[in-house]
Parts: C-alpha cells; structure tokens; sequence
C-alpha cells in the first residue's frame, strides 16, 4: 500500500476495485474513447480544447510548412500534390492537380503536364525508389519550378502500403 492509499482510506475514500483513483478514472476514460461514437465526440471535444491527435513533429512541421509556401505567390503557380489534397485549398492556385501513389507511380513515372510547383508531403517514404522518383519530379518541373518535400525522420515507422526510408537533412540534399 502506498503512502496515498493511506491517505485515501483516512479520508474514508474505497481503494481497490471500483475505486476512482485517477489511474481507474483515465482506464474507463480511455476504454470509452476507444468505441464509437464515443471516441468521435470525445476527440472532437478535446480538438475544440486545442489537442491534436497527431505527432508532434508533425504539428510543428504543418505550421512552418504553411508560413514556407505561403510566401509564394500561389495565384500565377501550377501546382502538383502528389498522395494528398492538403493544399488544394489553403491556396488559390492558378491550376492544382492531384496525382496519387501508388495508383500514380511516380516512381516509374513523369507527369503529362509540367508544373511550377509539386507538392509530395510524407510521401517519399513510403517510396521502393525515392530517386527515381525524385528524378521524375524534376522532368515534371518547368525550369525554375519548386520540389517541396517533408518526409519523417523521427515518426515511428507506418506502413501506408509500406515504409521504407528516412533521411537526415544532409541526406535529402542528395534529391
């Protein structure tokens, strides 16, 4: 018995089974969360509370990813997301495509168009052959186009169908 269960059966709290310790109180909290729709409204209210249910590395690469782009000017660039739709609309582009991985393989693949910016956010992990695919994004490229590229580097490893690389910042000097 710890000193605050001592604590607690002085007080004339139950200890033990059917008690409300915090510990007991986060287990059915997190054993409700996990069934629908109970999960859906406990997640949407702790979202409106400011959490988010995402990596944190993450978080901070969404917020300085946002103030790097939206220094360009969006309304005069062709833009190429490829496996995703977070940018269609945060902008007004001149034109935005969509082309996703793997029914798209860039790997193997170059765009029929050519584009002012392709956008390949979390992507490049998931790739067999990320320099190949590299490659194939700057054929798809005009001349003074931009890659823009974020990929993990201390996200656990998630296979979304299957997750093969991460690389320093050295290392994506290399694309």
């Amino acid at each position: 018995m710890t000193h605050r269960d001592n604590d607690y059966r002085k007080a004339g709290a139950k200890t033990g089974v059917g008690s409300y310790s915090s510990k007991t109180i986060k287990t059915r909290l997190l054993t409700l969360a996990a069934r629908e729709p109970w999960r859906a409204i406990i997640m949407g209210g702790l979202r409106i509370l400011g959490y988010r249910d995402e990596p944190w590395a993450r978080v901070v690469m969404y917020r300085e990813t946002l103030k790097l782009i939206s220094q360009l000017d969006h309304s005069t660039l062709s833009a190429c997301e490829i496996s995703g739709k977070r940018w269609v609309d945060k902008f007004q582009w001149k034109s935005y495509t969509n082309l996703f991985y793997p029914a798209f393989d860039i790997c193997s693949s170059v765009t029929h168009e050519r584009y002012d910016i392709i956008l390949a956010e979390q992507v490049f992990e998931h790739l067999p052959h990320p320099y190949r695919a590299a490659r194939n994004v700057y054929d798809s490229l005009h001349t003074e186009g931009y890659f823009f590229l974020t990929t993990p580097f201390l996200i656990r490893v998630h296979g979304y169908p299957i997750d093969c690389t991460r690389w320093t910042e050295i290392g994506l000097i290399f694309f």
